[in-house]
């Protein structure tokens, strides 16, 4: 199994016999997100080599983790859409609207829809209101993989089970930021830990902390690099 990421939440995970993709948006500043709030022309073209999708997972409608354009570019007639309906009503492409707490198993993939949002007061603003948005975990080749979407630190994170990889997000402000999701790896204890929606927070203090204060490894990737997993 690889898994490829992308700024700022964009997950490739391929296997023998299937490619996955989660929140497919290719945007690593916040000047992409305004920009994306203009439409000018066509959306985002992908690089070369991807192949189009046995199953996309979107977290939730925010233009850095939902881009119609590269939604349809990864759509292909197999392809299985899952979505909050309000991410659903953006593409306009069809799919099946999911809610936290359900869980579903499409051609071996077992697919758990969890919990992600901005807890209460923990933001001057809650940009990611409970029930509105989802994270995924995925349990793929007796592996299971964390996608946390957007979403602060919360008590749901105690109920995951067991987590071989964990996508977390660190930036702040809209997400965890770094010591918050220091604390959600302590919480989870996943083997590895993959740092995500980064914005400005630097991914390395994030290693080095997690690795003092914990077992978990942690893989800082390049946008685009593959972890073998």
């Amino acid at each position: 199994m690889k898994v490829r990421w992308y700024p700022q939440s964009f997950v490739q995970v391929r296997t023998e016999n299937h490619i996955v993709y989660i929140d497919p948006a290719m945007m690593g500043s916040m000047g992409d997100i305004l920009r994306s709030l203009i439409p000018v022309g066509k959306g985002r073209s992908l690089p070369q080599g991807f192949g189009t999708a046995d199953l996309i997972l979107i977290s939730h409608h925010h233009s850095d983790h939902v881009d119609r354009d590269i939604v349809r570019q990864l759509t292909a007639e197999k392809t299985v859409i899952l979505a909050p309906q309000k991410s659903l009503s953006k593409i306009s492409l069809g799919g099946r609207a999911v809610t936290a707490g359900q869980s579903i198993e499409l051609e071996g993939i077992k697919i758990e829809m969890v919990h992600a949002y901005t807890p209460q007061g923990s933001r001057s603003m809650t940009f990611h209101k409970k029930g509105e948005c989802v994270g995924f975990v995925l349990e793929v080749e007796g592996r299971r993989l964390y996608h946390a979407g957007d979403t602060g630190l919360i008590e749901e994170m105690r109920e995951l089970g067991h987590i071989d990889l964990a996508f977390l997000p660190i930036g702040g402000r809209f997400t965890m930021d770094i010591a918050e999701a220091v604390e959600a790896v302590k919480i989870i204890s996943p083997s590895t830990v993959v740092p995500m929606h980064m914005l400005k927070a630097d991914p390395v203090e994030f290693k080095q902390m997690v690795e003092k204060k914990t077992s978990t490894k942690v893989s800082v990737l390049k946008p685009g690099e593959a972890l073998t997993f």
